[in-house]
């Protein structure tokens, strides 16, 4: 859902240029969710069980260095102390 002059945040990473390692926005952004060791589950929500097992892709893929970095500039997390930082 985007806000009022704000892109959808599925718009962000296009928008962007973050490197999609021919993988789908979905793929990228589920094996980005798991390689961060904070994460303690990545939910997909697929439809379909073709959707399942696009999505299971994410398991196996590995940014490279610069996707990681790319996105965690764009998506930087809260920060600060909870419940505050989580607030909006």
């Amino acid at each position: 859902m985007a806000f009022a002059g704000q892109p959808a945040r599925s718009d962000r990473a296009g928008n962007q240029g973050v490197p999609a390692d021919g993988e789908t926005p979905s793929n990228v952004a589920l094996a980005w969710l798991l390689h961060n060791p904070v994460v303690t589950a990545a939910i997909s929500g697929p439809r379909t069980v073709e959707q399942l097992r696009q999505n299971l892709k994410a398991l196996s893929l590995t940014l490279s260095n610069e996707t990681l970095a790319k996105l965690d500039e764009l998506w930087p997390g809260p920060g600060g102390e909870a419940p505050n930082a989580y607030a909006w």
